[in-house]
């Protein structure tokens, strides 16, 4: 299992000059009281609040790789459905394990029906294999000798007042 170095190199030049400020943030908010996993921090808001103080312009994407980033270092960041906190036991963050291993099963089941998707095509192939090519039709210039030819009939021409 691979750790990533504490200076953020895997992370966009961007985002490894930020991450550790974004780390202290999260647990001030938790040692003031300000979030927990009750009332938990939302990427918009951080992302408003730092684009309002014009520390750093973030997306969404850029939180959750800060994020994944702080958690294979080893910092506990929580999540739920509202928000992100700063974990003060492994209580805290038991939901947000219960996720990713659901995430991870999800993804090993995709990656398993792929597999399998693959190996019925190759049936599908192996069982008609192909021995001559289909035919090509000539090009025929006009539209209404290629009707004439098609259906041995004139094609419609608007007659009337209902245009038929």
């Amino acid at each position: 299992m691979s750790v990533d170095v504490p200076s953020g190199a895997n992370l966009p030049k961007k985002l490894a000059a930020f991450v550790w400020a974004f780390r202290d943030h999260l647990r001030s908010s938790r040692a003031k009281g300000t979030s927990s996993p009750l009332n938990p921090i939302t990427a918009s808001k951080m992302i408003a609040a730092y684009k309002e103080k014009r520390i750093i312009e973030l997306t969404d994407a850029e939180v959750r790789a800060m994020v994944n980033f702080l958690r294979r270092n080893g910092e506990p960041i929580a999540s739920g459905k509202n928000g992100y906190f700063y974990a003060e036991s492994d209580y805290e963050l038991e939901a947000t394990k219960k996720y990713i291993r659901d995430k991870i099963k999800g993804e090993r089941s995709a990656l398993e029906g792929l597999d399998l998707a693959f190996k019925k095509q190759t049936e599908v192939f192996d069982e008609k294999p192909v021995t001559e090519a289909a035919p090509v039709a000539e090009p025929i210039g006009d539209v209404v000798e290629t009707m004439k030819k098609l259906f041995d009939a004139e094609p419609l021409r608007p007659t009337g007042t209902n245009g038929l």
